[in-house]
């Protein structure tokens, strides 16, 4: 069994609803006095937390693999709320629409990503420099920003009937070698086209 630290309101500050920062000092020594090389970030269910702010975490799970798993209640992930972790595994959960922009950047050991059926928008360089093989888009999924997935390995992707626009170099630098629009969404093969003529 993987260690485990559960994120609480000591080592959170916590607006409502809204987790606007953490308190370094606290989570690092949770880190620190937690055994193995791999550990489980949870946060206590008894917050109901519905949002993440802009760099809440940035930088905060490095130097050991972590898994982590986002609250059940969570809507809204911020700007680089997670950006230069080390992540190896991610868990989504059923209410989350919207990952903002650089969110999971940087985290050069996540290989696979499964985004929850509710997503509806992905921000610019939301997953930018990582190390993602494997991607799953959910049939909910409306919008993919600038760069979202640039600098990955990615070798296949499929593009929800939901979707309506693709940023500028989504998928620029990967490894894809092919691409399934679903039901044919015209909307975003004109978009891929017109902006994104090297992405694929």
């Amino acid at each position: 069994e993987d260690a485990t630290i559960i994120l609480d309101r000591s080592c959170l500050n916590i607006d409502g609803s809204n987790i606007t920062y953490r308190n370094r000092d606290v989570i690092e020594r949770k880190l620190r006095n937690t055994p193995g090389n791999i550990i489980k970030v949870k946060f206590d269910p008894n917050l109901n937390i519905n949002e993440i702010s802009a760099s809440a975490f940035r930088g905060a799970f490095r130097d050991k693999q972590f898994i982590l798993e986002l609250p059940d209640t969570l809507e809204t992930i911020g700007k680089d709320a997670f950006a230069g972790c080390d992540f190896i595994s991610i868990r989504f959960n059923n209410k989350l629409k919207s990952i903002g922009e650089g969110a999971f950047s940087g985290n050069p050991i996540l290989s696979s990503v499964n985004l929850n059926y509710g997503v509806e928008t992905l921000g610019n360089s939301a997953f930018y420099n990582c190390a993602l093989s494997s991607i799953t888009l959910p049939d909910t999924l409306k919008s993919i920003g600038d760069n979202c997935f640039r600098s990955n390995k990615i070798t296949e992707v499929y593009l929800p009937s939901s979707l309506t626009t693709v940023g500028i170099n989504a998928f620029r630098k990967n490894q894809i070698s092919r691409v399934d629009f679903g039901n044919g969404n015209y909307n975003v093969i004109g978009s891929l086209k017109a902006g994104n003529g090297e992405d694929f």
